[in-house]
């Protein structure tokens, strides 16, 4: 029911083919070919899908395109496996962080590694000391943040040199930013860019499309995703307890008042109601700078591909790869399960 336009999501669904692949726009390679299996290793029942002619089966014989390069353009040569590199990074990670993403990013480092790729994980840290150590028997690093405790992401943050140094140290082929907060966005995109690393972006959850977090207009109905037409301001300004009349009359403020507040000796609060609609207008440009620098985009959901050809996605950069469970911790129940009576499903997680 999430999909009016399911038409053109055809190609992303494709069912892997069994003509040789071909280098031609091949811009992930055989490390991205561990994170495209490790994602869908959680999920054994769901098909293999070809997201824009990456041939997963004939990517399995030991050589690959890689990624970009310095340029931005396409290397059109092949690596061995051997010497491809995957840096994961998320915004938190074990110990001090258990989640869902962290659980996830923490089983599809050990999916990368059984290929044969090296892999390694990036988390920030509010600590002003860079820090190494292994997680079942993976390298993390844990590079300085201290702007990410504030919050808001930056469409003008320069290179975070702390991050830089993770990159020019550990020289990723791939990198695959889990999450996009203030400790880990556009910046850091661009800057493993620059060096030359091909880049994925894997979007859990909807927040680094709506500030809200939820997707819920006003918290009520499912929201489209599309934030250059919903009303972001006032559904953002909502949740924080200001009425949606006042909302709505505040998303219009225009952008030459906002950015004359900005610089005034007004009240903070008064600011802060004032420039409330240059805030989303420039996340409107934080996020489509990162659609269009990424070289592949993976959505967990149908719903969440849809939102991102709203924002003006390109369609082959986008992979849909659904979110599983690891199986390795479960066991079978040797009790014998009743086939009589109601059908009793139960939830354990995050409902927002």
């Amino acid at each position: 029911g999430y999909l009016p336009a399911c038409a053109r999501l055809r190609a992303v669904w494709v069912k892997v083919a069994a003509s040789p692949v071909s280098s031609c726009g091949l811009h992930v390679g055989r490390a991205v070919l561990g994170a495209l299996q490790a994602h869908q290793a959680c999920a054994p029942q769901a098909c293999r899908r070809r997201a824009a002619g990456i041939d997963i089966e004939h990517l399995s014989a030991g050589w690959t395109a890689p990624c970009a390069t310095s340029e931005g353009s396409l290397a059109a040569i092949l690596i061995p496996v051997s010497k491809m590199k995957v840096l994961l990074a998320v915004p938190w990670y074990f110990p001090e962080r258990i989640g869902g993403t962290e659980s996830y990013v923490k089983d599809l480092a050990s999916q990368i590694r059984s290929t044969g790729v090296e892999v390694a994980v990036a988390v920030p840290t509010l600590s002003d000391r860079a820090d190494t150590y292994s997680v079942e028997g993976v390298l993390v690093y844990r590079y300085p943040a201290p702007y990410a405790a504030t919050g808001p992401v930056s469409i003008d943050r320069t290179e975070p040199q702390a991050w830089c140094d993770v990159l020019e140290s550990f020289g990723p082929t791939i990198v695959d930013l889990h999450a996009l907060t203030s400790g880990l966005e556009l910046a850091h995109l661009m800057a493993a860019r620059r060096r030359g690393s091909g880049v994925v972006v894997t979007l859990h959850i909807p927040g680094a499309i709506c500030a809200r977090g939820t997707c819920m207009r006003f918290g009520n109905v499912p929201c489209s995703g599309n934030i250059a037409r919903e009303p972001c301001t006032a559904c953002r300004l909502e949740a924080a307890g200001i009425p949606q009349v006042v909302g709505r009359l505040l998303a219009r403020v225009p952008r030459f008042i906002a950015e004359t507040a900005t610089a005034g000796r007004l009240p903070s609060s008064a600011q802060r109601a004032l420039t409330a609609s240059l805030k989303d207008a420039d996340r409107q440009d934080w996020l489509r700078r990162i659609l269009a620098s990424a070289d592949r985009l993976v959505a967990p959901s149908a719903w969440l591909v849809e939102a991102l050809l709203l924002n003006g996605a390109a369609l082959d950069k986008i992979v849909l790869c659904r979110q599983g469970v690891g199986l390795r911790h479960l066991r079978r129940s040797e009790t014998p399960v009743s086939q009589e009576g109601a059908l009793r499903v139960g939830f354990v997680g995050r409902y927002d």
